[in-house]
């Protein structure tokens, strides 16, 4: 056991934290970032290992292209990350394989956003629905849909359950969309070269791995002390908490006094996104080479579950490495994550539905690397989102507004990038801004 005093504790090594711990360091702080892993950048996971060519296991693209300080970040300083937009698709399939043209489902579907809206405005009374709800709404109110649209639509209209890691019925209607603000990007070269370059201005010497944070308390001096599992003390002036919802709202870290009532229940009123990731590496492309997406709506198990299907192919650099990866919802993940061996065997249906050649069977993939973002206790699930009823504005400002020394960030923290990498970078930047404003240093 041992102590310590610095200027801040930082409690997380993902990309808000490292960013606060980088724009601390430049303007003079002392820092100890706390890490419970063994490796750094939380949901930021770049495996140059595990595969042919690298492998992301945490976060994939840079959303809101047109507005992310992270993709500028990169192109001014000339990152190595070789950007690429997949957007030629998505092709949209079922378990026949594509969707018949003629129904057209598409069209159909392209009126759901803006019915939803003007549904809201005219019925001010009601403050929010579930996903399932305005869907049976629709199909029955929109008298124009033929019967096979209103029978089929559903299913294009249920992707929101997807990044939303739940049921149609858990998901909010009003709440569950985000601003595309433009194309996502795909860093090709690795999301792990962003991540170093944040980083570079913090000494190794001030970052702490295993070392899990299990206890803060704030003193009546006004310092905090942090307590770790294995028995270590840090105290500070601030410390600034990044880990995730999810480990949140595990109560894995104790907080005396309690926390404030605005702060637990802006961890009460976000949800867990619980999704993940698996890659696969065929001998052979079966799939049509030039799409760079496809999106699974059919059944697996019996069941719906949608599915994104990424062409990995096109951009792991040299068009040699034959693979795909998952992205795939709740039910699914929960038996991957539990047994990882039945990852191909559980996802053989969409493999199947992307076919070229339905007549030929899906041949058995060489590699298979899944996540375990939601049974990870350093994650406990995948990304936050919003709940039915709650505007996340709400929660992310008392997030914001913190606990006085006792502050926060991370993805589910800031409005501007909820739920993404920037705006976990955001949030970072935001709380080493407050504290340097304060100018306050033990």
């Amino acid at each position: 056991m041992s102590s310590k005093s610095v200027d801040v504790v930082i409690v997380g090594a993902g990309m808000a934290g490292i960013k606060a711990a980088a724009d601390l360091t430049q303007a003079g702080f002392s820092i100890a970032v706390l890490e419970g892993r063994d490796r750094l950048g939380g949901r930021l996971h770049t495996d140059r290992t595990s595969g042919s060519k690298l492998y992301e296991l945490g976060c994939s693209w840079f959303h809101q292209s047109l507005d992310n300080p992270l993709l500028k970040l990169a192109l001014d300083e000339n990152l190595d990350i070789k950007p690429q937009y997949d957007d030629n698709g998505p092709g949209i399939y079922d378990g026949n394989g594509p969707l018949d043209g003629s129904k057209k489902l598409g069209q159909a579907a392209a009126d759901f956003g803006d019915f939803a809206s003007l549904y809201f405005k005219s019925h001010p009374e009601i403050n929010d629905l579930s996903l399932k709800e305005i869907i049976d709404i629709f199909t029955s109110e929109h008298r124009l849909l033929t019967d096979t649209q209103k029978a089929e639509v559903k299913r294009i209209l249920q992707i929101p359950t997807l990044p939303n890691g739940s049921a149609a019925s858990d998901v909010s209607a009003k709440y569950n969309g985000l601003p595309a603000l433009g194309r996502d990007v795909l860093p090709v070269g690795g999301y792990d070269i962003i991540y170093n370059y944040v980083k570079k201005p913090v000494a190794e010497s001030d970052i702490h791995l295993n070392t899990i944070v299990t206890e803060i308390t704030k003193e009546s001096n006004n310092t905090v002390t942090v307590a770790t599992e294995n028995g270590d003390k840090y105290t500070s002036k601030y410390v600034i908490v990044t880990v995730p919802i999810g480990v949140l709202k595990a109560n894995a870290i104790q907080f005396s006094p309690a926390l404030p009532a605005p702060v637990s229940s802006a961890i009460e009123n976000l949800g867990v996104s619980k999704l993940g990731k698996v890659y696969f590496e065929f001998d052979t492309v079966f799939w049509p080479e030039t799409l760079d997406k496809f999106v699974y709506v059919g059944d697996i198990e019996g069941e719906y579950a949608p599915a994104l299907v990424s062409n990995w192919y096109l951009f792991n650099g040299e068009k040699k490495h034959p693979g795909l990866f998952v992205i795939v919802s709740s039910r699914v993940i929960s038996k991957i994550e539990a047994n990882p061996s039945c990852a191909f065997d559980l996802l053989k249906p969409v493999l199947e539905a992307i076919r070229v050649d339905q007549a030929t069977p899906v041949p058995a993939p060489t590699r298979t690397k899944s996540t375990n973002w939601n049974t990870d206790r350093f994650t406990l699930g995948a990304i936050s989102r919003a709940k039915i009823g709650t505007d996340p504005a709400g929660p992310i400002a008392a997030f914001a507004n913190g606990f006085d020394n006792v502050r926060f960030a991370g993805e589910h923290t800031i409005l501007d990038g909820f739920t993404f990498v920037h705006g976990a970078w955001r949030s970072g930047a935001r709380e080493a801004k407050y504290i340097i404003d304060g100018q306050s240093k033990i």
